[in-house]
């Protein structure tokens, strides 16, 4: 046989201990017991040798050093087929299947190479580890998505930014009195979102909306403005835009806030002084009116119910009462308040915050106000002083997980706080956006808090994706 012909012959695969015996046998069998050299030596040439008879010759003596570097060169090719096997077909599927891998049993001496083989598919496959389902102390997983409001607001002042709460729209409120609706993103699919999301609008003539909400469950959208005494309801489904009269008995109404209750059926009126009106959402039927110490300048329903209702004063009185028991009142002042700005309540009713003019903000539970005996003054949970200007905007998201606060008074004083751990998230915002001229105007975050929205005094919604909430 030609030598090229044998270099040109692919390398024979390895035999087993098996396949190696009975090969040897015939070869014995069929060439008179001639010795065509080991198995190890044929695979490592890779070719057939020559047909020639080999002399065996006896050596003169035998060293023990020869003997051992035999046995290590055995071992070491043992070694060898064993990570080649390892490598070929365990860490194939290695992600998926570390914890069949380390049912794998080994006899042999090298069972630490086994184990390093072992970590090394557990460390590929940490990836797939199920997240914890607590957020992270001060750090926020979140990333910046595009305004889908970019270039409809005209550089307005967006006084009310608000989700739909079962469909992924959006609306903003200009104080021009346009009132905009967008698509946010697919209902199944939170990364897909189009490139055109406007979807409808109204603009309401001379009017100075300060103030807009959804109401009656979603199909409509209340808005009010400044020294009017005419609300606007804007139906959605419709587009008819109806013009709601303040009933004659609210004597003095010109603020031009207000809240409505979480099934949107309530809607509570602020009064000059220090008066709160409740009427029925359909009829705007006065159904019942509070009076405080002070002028009343926010008031929130609870989340959970239709009968309590929580205001703050001027002077930092915070009240609570309860409309279907009238005798049912607690009030106390604010730790530290100069002058009160806004309160706020958390989704499950745990939290309440209070926020100042001085940028201090403080987080009561709701179970000890209603406890606290008359004139008791509970002790706040937490307290927030990374403001220096008023904070005169706090919401919490749906899971009452994330509470977020800013002014309006400064540019980018906005921040998102941790209410398990009562830390602010270090890393939000960006830094980038830090020395952005955007003062943010107004809040709100996805029914399932997988987005939040801030409005801001350019027109402008900055919009980010909460990546730790997998829904809309």
């Amino acid at each position: 046989m030609d030598v090229d012909e044998v270099a040109q012959r692919p390398d024979k695969r390895l035999l087993t201990e098996g396949e190696a015996a009975y090969e040897e046998h015939l070869t014995k069998k069929l060439f008179l017991g001639n010795d065509f050299g080991s198995e190890s030596e044929s695979e490592e040439d890779g070719t057939i040798e020559k047909d020639k008879t080999i002399t065996e010759h006896k050596p003169i003596w035998n060293d023990d050093s020869d003997q051992e570097e035999d046995s290590d060169f055995e071992t070491k090719t043992k070694k060898a087929r064993r990570l080649e096997y390892i490598d070929t077909n365990l860490n194939k599927h290695g992600w998926a299947s570390a914890a069949k891998v380390a049912k794998v049993s080994h006899s042999d001496s090298e069972d630490s190479d086994l184990e390093e083989a072992e970590r090394n598919l557990k460390s590929k496959a940490g990836s797939f580890i199920k997240k914890s389902s607590k957020i992270l102390k001060k750090t926020l997983n979140f990333n910046k998505v595009k305004d889908v409001t970019i270039g409809h607001n005209r550089g307005s002042v967006i006084e009310s930014v608000q989700f739909h709460p079962t469909r992924p729209v959006l609306f903003t409120a200009s104080s021009r009195g346009v009132i905009t609706l967008f698509k946010v993103c697919e209902a199944d699919n939170l990364k897909k979102v189009e490139k055109e999301n406007y979807l409808q609008h109204v603009e309401i003539k001379k009017f100075r909306l300060t103030e807009a909400k959804f109401y009656l469950h979603g199909t409509a959208i209340l808005s009010a403005g400044y020294r009017s005494r005419i609300l606007y309801s804007y139906n959605i489904l419709t587009g008819a835009v109806t013009e709601l009269f303040v009933p004659k008995v609210i004597r003095n109404y010109n603020s031009g806030h207000f809240s409505v209750s979480a099934n949107g059926n309530l809607v509570a009126l602020l009064g000059d002084h220090s008066e709160v009106y409740i009427l029925n959402a359909t009829t705007f039927e006065v159904l019942a009116s509070f009076l405080a110490s002070a002028q009343i300048i926010s008031v929130v329903f609870s989340q959970t119910n239709d009968e309590e209702l929580y205001g703050l004063t001027e002077n930092g009185g915070v009240y609570y009462w309860n409309l279907t028991k009238k005798g049912e009142q607690h009030v106390f002042m604010d730790k530290g308040c100069i002058k009160g700005s806004v309160v706020a309540i958390s989704n499950n009713d745990q939290f309440l915050a209070i926020g100042s003019n001085t940028g201090f903000i403080n987080v009561y539970s709701v179970t000890t106000i209603k406890n606290c005996e008359f004139g008791g003054v509970p002790e706040p949970i937490y307290s927030i002083s990374n403001l220096v200007t008023d904070a005169n905007v706090i919401v919490f998201d749906k899971t009452s997980k994330v509470m977020a606060y800013g002014s309006t008074a400064k540019a980018m004083a906005f921040r998102l706080y941790n209410v398990g751990d009562g830390t602010t998230f270090d890393n939000f915002p960006h830094v980038s956006e830090m020395r952005a001229s955007e003062k943010s105007m107004s809040v709100a975050f996805s029914p399932n808090s997988g987005f939040v929205a801030i409005g801001t005094q350019m027109g402008t919604v900055r919009m980010y994706r909460l990546n730790h909430f997998t829904q809309y």
